[in-house]
């Protein structure tokens, strides 16, 4: 690992030198270190979406660093897990970005063979609700389809028949 004293010495070596090296020396001196220093920086930690509030309201009032209170009516209490505390400690320290919450299309099985490739998908319009109805698409194209495109708390809360889907999570979420 590097250490504060390394780059500083890099430092010190650079700035000696500096009269006596060629362009391209500079620029390699340089990179190199940039990607000391940046070793030195810890990554975010990257929490789940589930946490993300604990994390802003510890962060906020540090009172709660040794306890998260659930305010379910006011008086319950619970104390933090190890991997949560640590998990926090590391966010307040380093910083930290909320993981993207994954989404999933909903295949429609068909008895039909499927014709390049082609699928018939689950779909939800507001104001219509859920559809099997059959929109028939490429899946990499349904997969960048809003309205093809469910978080597993929308499945969760779907009609049973939704439910039971094989859901395939979207490869890339724009």
């Amino acid at each position: 690992m590097t250490s504060k004293e390394d780059v500083l010495d890099s430092l010190v070596d650079i700035n000696e030198n500096f009269g006596a090296m060629a362009t391209g020396e500079i620029e390699v001196a340089l990179t190199s270190l940039y990607k000391m220093i940046e070793s030195m920086q810890p990554a975010k930690e990257v929490i789940p979406q589930d946490k993300s509030d604990m994390v802003k309201r510890t962060i906020r009032d540090l009172d709660g660093i040794y306890h998260v209170y659930l305010s379910f009516d006011g008086h319950t209490e619970a104390s933090i897990s190890k991997s949560d505390f640590v998990m926090l400690v590391r966010a307040i320290v380093n910083g930290y970005e909320v993981e993207k919450e994954k989404k999933y299309v909903l295949p429609i099985p068909t008895g039909e063979m499927k014709s390049i490739d082609r699928e018939h998908f689950a779909s939800f319009l507001d104001g219509l609700g859920w559809s099997a109805s059959g929109i028939t698409m490429l899946r990499k194209d349904a997969m960048k389809r809003s309205e093809l495109r469910f978080t597993q708390a929308q499945i969760d809360e779907a009609p049973a028949w939704v439910q039971a889907l094989d859901k395939v999570e979207v490869e890339e979420d724009d």
